[in-house]
Order: structure tokens, then sequence, then C-alpha cells
């Protein structure tokens, strides 16, 4: 069993904490989808929907993390994915909302997962199942940004199960390295500038009255340029994705590893949405972003 996978990736992280945890054999061919590593020829040949994560099992190609999981289940006869009606479908419902889930920490959907974890043990009712694995790896996401979880008992001591069980470790290796660097940046920045660093901080996305054009203007330091920008430019289906609809880089003269980035949309809800994306702020922690950006937004006087 070989799976093409992005250790960084929200979506590939659940797929390798289950095997991982199970102690199932697999071979894992690293993708970083960050740097527009993609997969090979011969294997979108084979399979035109592949994407990562990809399982390869004895020929057999599945794409997409939740598909994963659900086929690992059933071929290894783990109580993962229950096959009773009822139970599954909670299981699906937990899979269809974890993606919302953001750096940002989602109080809305962390509201709901600790009203069910006030009744439950886990996710999706009292049993563990592949739900688990994969809100998860979207739960933790806001540990990159130092999020509070502590209004949040009870997903509080879901995380800790979680995160002792074997496979955790393994999993979330990639993750944590960018965790602790995280941290350690902030801790470096309140030192020197007696505030705490984080990511760039976009004000409410707000028209008052003028229905055009709205364009974002960030100003960003980078660990690489170069580095950077081969990430930058493979998030084209990212911006596609919120509807950005023009978008322009700048390097600063006089700082080569600083960027000016600027992105066109036409809706304020549509910024909102690439901002509080999980994607949007694993892509920024992978492609080398320093510290606190500055953020600009204006729109055509005429």
């Amino acid at each position: 069993m070989r799976l093409y996978v992005d250790p960084i990736s929200p979506a590939s992280r659940p797929v390798t904490f289950l095997l991982h945890d199970h102690s199932i054999p697999f071979v894992d061919t690293l993708v970083n989808l960050h740097l527009s590593e993609l997969l090979t020829a011969s294997v979108v040949e084979a399979h035109p929907m592949a994407d990562v994560p990809l399982l390869d099992d004895d020929g057999h190609l599945l794409s997409e993390g939740t598909a994963i999981l659900k086929y690992v289940a059933l071929k290894h006869e783990l109580p993962l994915y229950p096959s009773e009606l009822r139970a599954q479908s909670r299981v699906d419902e937990v899979l269809a909302w974890s993606c919302r889930l953001s750096m940002h920490g989602s109080p809305r959907e962390l509201e709901r997962l600790d009203r069910t974890l006030a009744r439950h043990c886990f996710a999706a009712g009292s049993e563990l199942s592949i739900a688990d694995y994969v809100a998860t790896s979207y739960v933790t996401l806001a540990e990159y940004t130092a999020f509070d979880f502590s209004p949040y008992p009870n997903v509080v001591a879901w995380l800790e199960r979680m995160k002792a069980r074997p496979g955790y470790r393994k999993a979330f290796a990639g993750f944590l390295g960018l965790v602790t660097a995280a941290r350690r940046e902030r801790r470096e920045a309140a030192s020197a500038h007696g505030r705490a660093s984080a990511l760039p901080s976009f004000p409410t996305p707000t028209t008052k009255g003028i229905h055009t054009m709205i364009k974002v203007i960030v100003r960003q330091k980078v660990e690489n340029f170069e580095h950077w920008y081969r990430a930058y430019k493979s998030f084209a289906a990212l911006r596609a994705r919120y509807h950005v609809l023009a978008d322009e880089v700048f390097r600063v003269l006089d700082s080569p590893n600083e960027v000016i980035v600027t992105h066109d949309f036409a809706e304020p809800g549509h910024i909102t949405a690439m901002v509080e994306s999980a994607e949007l702020h694993a892509a920024l922690a992978q492609a080398g972003v320093v510290g606190e950006g500055t953020v600009w937004m204006g729109a055509p006087t005429e």
C-alpha cells in the first residue's frame, strides 16, 4: 500500500494518523503541494481524478481523504465507520463540517463540537470513528495561531485523548514543527517589540455603500523570496476558489525578502472566506511567511 501525501496538508494527516494508529503498513511518497510538486504523469494518466492524498492499494487508486479513510476502515474491518445507518450518518455529518474549522479557531463550530463532546467521548458518538481523525486535523490548525481553547473544555479533553493515541506524533510531526516555529517567532517578537507576533491581521471588510471592486494589499516579510514565490504560484487554484479577480506581486527593492501582494475581489464576503480558510493559513506557514504583515483595503473612487 502506497500513500502519496503532503504532511502539512490537513487533508493528508487524518489518513496517516489512522494508518499509524492501527499499525497498518504503508509506504509514503511525499508530495509538497505548496512548492508546486505534482503527482507523476503515469499516476494521473491511470486515475484522472487523482489528488493528494492518494492511496495506491495494489493498483487501486483512490483520492480524497475521507474516501480513503472509509476504504481503509472497511478493508481492515476496523470499527471506525459504522454499518448501522444512523450511526454512519452521524459520522458523515462530522466529516462534512470539519473542513469549516480554520486556524482562527472557528468559535461557532467549536461550540457545536464542545456540546457534542459534553454528551459523548468522541466527535460522532460514544465510539472512536474516522470523524475523530479528520476533526483532530482541522481543530488543531488553530494551534498554529495560539488560539485559546479554554472556553471549550470538552474539546480540550477530547484533543488530549486523541493526542495520546499512538499514531498522533508520527502523523503530525511536520505540522508540530510549524507550530513550534510559530511559537518561537511570537516569543522573539514579543521580546523585541513588547508584543506578540501573529499572522497578518485583516480588518473586517466592508464597502460602506461602495459597490465595486475591492483591492486588498498586503506587505509581508518572508524567509526566502524564491521559495515563497514558487509556493505563491502554486496557489492559483486556491485564489480562484475564493473568487480573486486579479493579483499582483511586487518585491520591495531595498528589502529582497519582503513582498507586496494585491488581490482584487468583487464581494467583501469572498475576502472573509479566504482569510478564514484553513488552506490559506497552512499555505502561509509552508511558504515561509515571517511575523506580522500590514494589510490595507480600498476601492476605486470612481
